[in-house]
């Protein structure tokens, strides 16, 4: 708990401190500050989500581990579910990598004006990549794995983004229909 309050403080100290000088360097109105925490807001839990709790010992951390075989651990869920009950699981698993990204894809679609279904993806495949990446290179500093680096982790990342971009895309068509009449 001490850890998440921790980043939450942390990366909100950091958001105010660049807002101000956004702010004062492109004399930003309250429109574009409000569009830029909200988008800070975002990314700030995206990294509490994806970095924190730290643990303090590598008795703390649990298990972790590596997998670079995809839909391996996917499957293992499934599986899990099925046989020894465990959905709740299986499903927080899944659908939590789906929607983290549906939330953060979206917000960053929609702040960075990411219209192209090509530079989207280019976006999601860097931030998909780059949220396991950081979760090893942490787990490098510390000198043990504390989160699992999972390459199932970057395909439901990748779908939550997809999806966003499809309801992106739908929001826009419904902004456009709604602005002509």
């Amino acid at each position: 708990m001490l850890n998440f309050v921790f980043s939450i403080l942390f990366f909100s100290i950091l958001t105010i401190c660049l807002t101000m000088a956004l702010t004062r360097h492109f004399k930003w109105d309250v429109a574009e500050i409000l569009k830029f925490l909200a988008a800070a807001v975002t990314f700030i839990i995206f990294l509490t989500v994806l970095l924190f709790p730290l643990p303090l010992s590598q008795e703390e951390a649990g298990f972790a581990s590596v997998n670079i075989i995809p839909f391996k651990t996917i499957a293992g869920y499934i599986i899990s579910a099925v046989r020894d009950g465990m959905v709740g699981t299986a499903l927080s698993q899944i659908l939590g990598n789906v929607l983290l990204f549906f939330f953060f894809m979206s917000v960053l679609g929609w702040y960075m004006h990411l219209y192209s279904f090509r530079t989207y993806v280019i976006w999601l495949l860097i931030f998909a990549v780059m949220a396991e990446g950081m979760q090893a290179v942490v787990s490098l500093c510390l000198g043990y794995l504390y989160r699992s680096v999972d390459i199932d982790d970057v395909i439901l990342y990748v779908i939550g983004g997809l999806l966003s971009y499809a309801w992106l895309g739908r929001y826009a068509k419904e902004n456009n229909t709604s602005h002509k009449e």
